[in-house]
């Protein structure tokens, strides 16, 4: 099963009815993929959807079904990880 890190501003759009990001929603929902994701991840998706001009246009219920199905489903990724730091030329 493929397994994808999908950025917060797909799910914010998807919590807005965002009709491109709506597939991505039905596809996990569907279990076509697994979402990787972190605590990071999530606290970076609750912030951002309290942000004032967002807050008002996303449905609390809606935000914390999708809190619950990432956390329910989701594969925790490695948040240890960090890519290498390259010398300036």
């Amino acid at each position: 099963m493929l397994r994808i890190v999908v950025d917060t501003n797909i799910w914010i759009r998807t919590l807005l009815g965002g009709p491109v990001s709506l597939p991505v929603l039905v596809a996990l929902r569907e279990n076509r993929f697994k979402a990787v994701i972190s605590e990071a991840l999530l606290k970076e998706l609750q912030g951002v959807a309290q942000r004032p001009r967002l807050k008002k246009r996303i449905d609390p219920f809606n935000l914390n079904e999708l809190l619950d199905l990432l956390t329910l489903t989701g594969d925790v990724g490695r948040t240890d990880n960090h890519p290498p730091t390259l010398p300036r030329p």
